[in-house]
């Protein structure tokens, strides 16, 4: 529509942030095609905001949606919430109906028809890999409960978070099981890429020499082979929001065994992106497991001495200090193969 008139009603797109949305001009361009006198527009707000413009919307003949990070809130204050924002406890859509504030949730449909289409059916039987655990994420577990997949491994920055999901919905299903996993299991995939982009380099020009990744849950994350010689690589990846010191303590999980064979643990930290597009990742050295047997043993439960973090689980304390300098990995691994006297 081109004119704006006191009948015209108003949509909108509620969230933080919001400016990146396309969904304006998808739906004005939606409503000048079917002719509807109505106006579609982004508003960036807080939680507190957002129930004073659904509630004023709604109940002014209005509408709209809910977008990050607010669907969980909204869900909460709507007076008729219908069944899928009641399994999932997010809302992402709106509007008034006699007087009451109405909400749905879309994503688990939305999620359903896309997944059908480029699956060909229904995933019924699928074990799935989830990633995420917020409303979004919901939408999508609750299409796949009742589309009776096998069982959902699902992967978050919060563990806790997570496990929230998994006492939620892993329960009376029957067919469907519900796992999760640690918290820095999506930055250390990112770390073992890294590690092995960097060891290619290395071994550029040297006849051979093949560097892999392993699946997951196999006894280390690197394979470096040279005919039927094997030799593994462990990698920890840690993220921070800044630069560690040589002082910053990093544990490594006792349960892992790593300690007790003969394969190097390589140390990788992350940095929460900066605005200036400064690096985010780097290689800080490597650790042989002997070394790792000389370090103080954190109990679960007990407090890193420089931090007062505690300990989730068994830890051998390491600090950046601790590991040797990347440049003698490459040399030590290609001696281990026998490419090197």
């Amino acid at each position: 529509m081109s004119t704006l008139t006191a009948r015209t009603r108003v949509f909108t797109i509620l969230g933080n942030p919001v400016e990146h949305s396309l969904s304006p001009v998808i739906q004005n361009a939606a409503f000048q095609e079917a002719r509807v006198d109505g106006v579609y527009v982004a508003l960036r707000c807080d939680a507190e905001q957002m129930v004073g413009f659904m509630s004023g919307l709604g109940r002014s003949g209005g509408a709209g949606n809910v977008t990050l990070p607010h669907k969980e809130k909204a869900a909460s204050v709507l007076d008729k919430p219908l069944e899928a924002v009641r399994r999932t406890g997010a809302c992402n859509t709106f509007w008034g109906e006699s007087g009451k504030l109405c909400g749905d949730n879309t994503d688990v449909e939305g999620f359903r028809r896309a997944q059908r289409h480029f699956l060909g059916g229904a995933p019924t039987g699928y074990r799935v890999l989830l990633l995420g655990a917020g409303g979004a994420a919901r939408a999508a577990l609750v299409s796949l409960i009742d589309d009776e997949v096998q069982d959902v491994l699902i992967l978050n920055r919060t563990v806790e978070r997570a496990r929230a999901q998994e006492e939620i919905y892993g329960h009376n299903t029957g067919h469907f099981t519900l796992d999760v996993e640690k918290e820095n299991t999506i930055t250390g995939v990112l770390g073992e890429h890294a590690v092995a982009e960097y060891l290619t380099g290395c071994f550029q020009g040297v006849d051979g020499v093949q560097i892999g990744l392993t699946t997951f849950g196999a006894p280390v994350d690197i394979e470096v082979r040279v005919g039927d010689s094997l030799v593994g690589v462990h990698v920890k990846c840690g993220l921070w929001k800044r630069w560690p010191g040589d002082h910053f303590e990093f544990g490594v999980h006792a349960d892992q065994g790593i300690q007790d064979g003969d394969n190097p643990l390589v140390l990788v930290t992350l940095r929460h992106p900066a605005e200036d597009g400064s690096r985010i990742g780097r290689i800080e050295g490597f650790l042989m497991p002997a070394a790792l047997r000389e370090c103080v043993l954190l109990r679960k439960g007990e407090r890193f001495p420089s931090t007062g973090v505690i300990s989730r689980t068994d830890n051998l304390v390491t600090t950046i200090g601790d590991y040797q300098p990347l440049d003698q990995l490459p040399s030590l691994l290609l001696k281990r193969l026998g490419c090197l006297s």
